[in-house]
């Protein structure tokens, strides 16, 4: 009798086939890795050449004994099977696919929560259906049924749903084209580094039922997963549908489907299909940046079903955006209402905004954590905890978060802009903020921005031949780049020539927001001289033009430290009545600051016992708001303070709590310290290190104090030279000339 080979590999793989369907089915049934199918396939396919082996010297009927082809071979199989297998899954979770998590929420309460693991959450990019309903009042489901799909599946855990292709479809000019075609999907899907995307379109029958035909793709390879054809009268039956649907063809696990929360669309949105048109044109209109017309029709929405709890949320971020951001809380309020109508991935955004009201930074904090924990995916989450890192003075832990987000959505290369930046202005990294540019530049070598940012670290570098070669490609790519411009500027000009060369550039600014950043500029040159008065008129201008470009939290906190510069030049009055003004226009949570103002006039007044007071209330004002980065502005002041209560060691002592405690402002008011205690060489050394020509005033108050009055007198002169141009109503000017004046008579 022949050998049974065939007979034996047949029974083989047909029990390796119901050994995989077994896995297949214990995967979905109790929500393990999807890996261990492939890892079970992938070892019964590895074990064949042993099953050939065996069948063939034993495929007989009767005993035979193991060949010395069986007892190398099949060992060698075997070590080659577990080789492969720790190959290709050494780095693939095979436990479960869901993790047991012990959260915290605002309230302090512990609990428990059964979440998706990281690796095993699906992306996907969902595409505008293609409208082919010819009644034009129907046009708005084209986007309409995709956003509340969004909505929907954002309930499924288990898929994140990319936030992304709206602006990248503007960005490639087909956000308004009825039809974007596949490879332009696909292509948008890649860059979104999402694994699947979905897109179809919709029509109508005579009999009025709404017809969605949908395609379901792999990114890698743009092949058809799936293709269903929804068919029903009543739209949110159709989205609910969608949605279930998704979740099977894109294999998430049955028994989590079965067992989840997937509440009907008409629950976490509205019933009304006006309110649901409204809602949806409101976000459509919004990332088309047209604000203005989002609010309207997004308040619309809420007129329609007052209990649309996601149209009051997206209201209040339109708000903002549109520059009506007195309304905001209000309209938050009104989400918080509903917030049983909103899904709980959108829930803690207007939690969020309470507590920041609220001045409840403790819970804001713990809320925002809960968020990263419970949807680690989340990008606004994690954009949050580096903003609050970025508050507490922790750095590199901001920026550390924009790495994360990288790594979450490699797709967001801005991010690469942005971790450049914290190296560049606050880790004081030239190198490695040159490192993360260029990497921003290999993608985008026709950005002029980048150019220009290139070109400020060449230049702090000392590389300046290669700074004016990137300000210049800047100015090549963007002839308005006004930033790149100036810098060429501040390299062939020097002192106020340099400012003269500036205002001319202003007639170049084509936007409000162009002008307010020359303006800028143009201000720290002023500053640098001592111009407070023209800088201060230019000041008046410019902020003016906030409101056009920016949302109030943007430039609320930076006028407060304005006001001060009128008080230099004796403009006292000026002074209180801007901070008056706040008072009057600040709403929380800003309104929290402007204490910080009134600190700032009065140790510039030198009022020992108002400063005292403000001190305080600053400090607590700030903690209140949760903005722990101004505490590093207020400890010069603080150190003030105290010197002017006579208390020069705790002065000192505060200077030296400071993060920037070797900052040109610091080592100023060490020295009047060291200086008020006697302390003569101490203070010489500081300000022989100290940059900058402030300096030579100190040195000019400290040499006199030494009893060296020609040194004085020299250091004084040396100090008006510098400040020629400086306003003569600055009070350092004024008391400057006094001394001199007074020196020059005793000796």
């Amino acid at each position: 009798m022949g050998r049974r080979v065939p007979h034996i590999l047949g029974f083989y793989l047909a029990a390796g086939w119901g050994v995989l369907q077994f896995v297949d089915w214990c995967v979905n049934r109790y929500i393990l890795s999807p890996h261990l199918v492939d890892f079970t396939l992938t070892f019964i396919l590895s074990l064949i050449p042993s099953i050939l082996v065996i069948a063939y010297f034993h495929g007989a009927p009767g005993k035979d004994g193991w060949t010395k082809v069986e007892k190398i071979g099949i060992p060698i199989n075997i070590l080659t099977s577990i080789l492969i297998l720790f190959i290709f899954f050494s780095a693939e979770d095979l436990g479960a696919a869901t993790e047991t998590v012990l959260i915290e929420n605002e309230d302090g309460e512990k609990i428990e929560r059964v979440i998706p693991k990281a690796d095993f959450r699906k992306n996907l990019a969902i595409f505008y259906l293609k409208n082919n309903i010819s009644d034009p009042n129907f046009s708005w489901l084209r986007h309409g049924v995709m956003n509340a799909l969004n909505v929907d599946l954002c309930q499924e855990m288990f898929i994140n749903s990319s936030e992304g292709v709206s602006e990248k479809l503007i960005e490639k000019k087909f956000y308004e084209e009825n039809l974007v075609p596949l490879t332009i999907q696909r292509e948008i899907a890649k860059e979104l580094h999402v694994e699947y995307f979905f897109g179809g379109d919709i029509s109508q029958n005579d009999e009025g039922k709404f017809i969605v035909n949908t395609n379901l793709y792999r990114t890698k390879n743009g092949k058809i997963l799936a293709k269903n054809t929804f068919k029903d009268e009543d739209i949110f039956s159709i989205i609910d549908q969608m949605s279930v649907q998704i979740k099977h063809d894109m294999e998430i696990p049955t028994a989590h489907i079965e067992n989840s929360v997937d509440l009907p669309v008409k629950e976490i949105t509205t019933e009304s299909l006006q309110a649901l048109e409204y809602w949806a044109n409101g976000l459509y209109t919004f990332m088309g940046k047209q604000f203005d017309e989002g609010v309207t029709l997004m308040e619309k929405a809420t007129e329609q079903d007052s209990t649309f709890g996601m149209a009051w949320l997206n209201l209040q971020g339109l708000y903002v955006m549109a520059n009506q951001g007195n309304k905001r809380l209000e309209t938050v309020k009104k989400a918080m209402e509903y917030i049983y109508k909103i899904p709980e991935r959108f829930q803690w955004i207007v939690k969020l905004v309470l507590f920041d009201a609220n001045g409840e930074i403790d819970k804001l904090s713990q809320l925002v954590k809960m968020q990263v924990d419970l949807y680690p995916h989340d990008i606004m989450a994690h954009e949050m905890q580096s903003m609050l890192f970025l508050a507490s003075g922790d750095w590199e832990a901001a920026m550390n978060k924009y790495k994360i987000m990288l790594e979450i959505d490699p797709s967001r290369h801005e991010y690469l802009i942005k971790i450049g930046e914290f190296y560049e202005g606050l880790l004081d990294d030239d190198e490695k903020s040159l490192e993360y540019y260029q990497k921003y530049q290999s993608i985008y070598p026709q950005d002029a921005n980048i150019h220009y940012l290139i070109g400020e670290i060449q230049k702090n570098l000392d590389k300046i031949e290669k700074a004016k070669e990137n300000f210049e490609k800047a100015l090549l790519l963007d002839p308005n780049n006004i930033d790149a411009f100036i810098s060429i500027i501040e390299l062939d000009y020097e002192g106020v020539d340099q400012i003269k060369e500036m205002y001319g550039a202003l007639e170049m600014c084509k936007t409000a927001k162009d002008s307010v950043n020359l303006y800028q500029k143009i201000e720290d040159k002023l500053e640098e001289h001592g111009m407070f008065s023209e800088m201060m008129k230019n000041w008046e201008i410019y902020r003016t033009f906030y409101p056009s470009f920016a949302p109030f939290g943007e430039y609320a906190i930076p006028q407060l430290f304005y006001p001060v510069n009128y008080a230099k030049i004796n403009q006292t009055e000026k002074a209180f009545s801007i901070v008056k003004e706040f008072e009057a226009t600040y709403q929380l949570p800003f309104s929290h600051l402007i204490d910080f103002s009134y600190l700032l006039i009065y140790a510039e007044l030198e009022d020992r016992e108002k400063a005292t007071t403000y001190l305080d209330k600053a400090i607590n004002g700030i903690n209140s708001l949760g903005a722990i980065s101004l505490l590093e502005m207020v400890k010069p002041l603080e150190a003030k303070v105290y010197r002017l209560n006579g208390d020069y060691d705790k002065a000192i002592e505060t200077l030296h709590s400071s993060e920037k405690s070797d900052s040109k402002r610091h080592k100023l008011e060490f020295a009047r310290c060291y200086r008020l205690k006697g302390e003569y060489s101490e203070a010489l050394n500081i300000l022989e290190s100290c940059e900058g020509k402030e300096s030579l005033y100190e040195l000019g108050v400290l040499h006199h104090s030494m009893g060296e009055i020609d040194k004085a007198i020299d250091y004084m002169n040396e100090f008006l030279e510098e400040f020629q141009y400086a306003d003569p109503e600055w009070k350092v000017i004024k008391r400057a000339k006094a001394f001199i004046e007074s020196w020059e008579n005793k000796s």
